[in-house]
């Protein structure tokens, strides 16, 4: 091979290397202490679980971003809708139904000040099972507190697991 296809060769692999690298997304950034970030992110979540139990609603506010929805898709008829924060509370407020809801092994992902937290999870109403599905937290850290951004999860009744 004569030294004009190396050139042409090397040239085309200097030119190509470039594009390579572009697909590939930034590494996340480095976690410091990533203990407490995630022991803090489950705060916010663990005071609204708490809440549900209680049905007391009241101090879950300042776990919760200005402006934060709740979005339910359900399996049993296909359906998505939202609700604000605010009218959650109120409907679990005004409930004499009892609430547990568990997220046993959730996956958490962290870059900066904001977080997400993925899950299955069970939901027993007055202590029988009432449906499954996955919880998708956003989360945004403000003053140094994890607060609920936004809040989506799937309701279903099949293929379910009770949790370990």
């Amino acid at each position: 091979m004569n030294i004009a296809k190396y050139i042409v060769i090397l040239s085309a692999l200097l030119i190509a290397a470039p594009a390579i690298a572009q697909e590939s997304p930034p590494p996340p950034q480095e976690v410091p202490d990533a203990k407490a970030q995630v022991d803090a992110i489950m705060v916010p979540i663990n005071a609204l679980f708490a809440a549900l139990a209680s049905r007391d609603t009241s101090g879950i506010g300042q776990y919760i971003q200005d402006g934060a929805t709740i979005t339910i898709a359900t399996g049993r008829s296909n359906e998505v809708r939202r609700i604000s924060f605010d009218q959650w509370a109120a409907q679990i407020a005004a409930s004499t139904d009892q609430y547990e809801e568990i997220m046993p092994d959730p996956a958490m992902g962290i870059d900066g000040n904001i977080a997400m937290v993925w899950g299955f999870y069970t939901f027993k109403r007055n202590g029988a099972f009432s449906h499954c599905g996955v919880n998708h937290f956003s989360l945004t850290r403000e003053d140094g507190v994890w607060k609920i951004a936004n809040l989506a999860f799937s309701v279903r009744v099949n293929q379910c697991r009770e949790p370990s």
